[in-house]
């Protein structure tokens, strides 16, 4: 199961995308690139990223299931419900 420093990571890794972006643009600015090998190029940045937000679908949706106050029950998973609960168990810890 993977935890929160995990999502830390896999976060990061799509902020690569802005890098990936950068880079190729210096390409375009320094060499002539065909038309069809930028299409390529761009074709595959957008499967690599594809795979790497769904790993991070994933992580976040491993990570939420270990929140005590996460519901699997879609109905009941109600983001102010949730909000209240954890409002109630701090105040009454305090």
């Amino acid at each position: 199961m993977k935890d929160r420093f995990d999502l830390e990571s896999d976060i990061n890794n799509c902020w690569n995308l802005v890098d990936d972006i950068l880079f190729l643009a210096g390409i375009l600015e320094k060499d002539y690139v065909a038309r069809e090998d930028m299409v390529k190029m761009l074709e595959g940045l957008a499967l690599v990223y594809n795979r790497k937000f769904h790993s991070l679908e994933d992580t976040f949706k491993q990570v939420l299931s270990l929140d005590q106050y996460y519901k699997s029950d879609d109905s009941s998973n109600d983001i102010f419900e949730q909000y209240s609960e954890m409002e109630q168990d701090i105040n009454n810890t305090e």
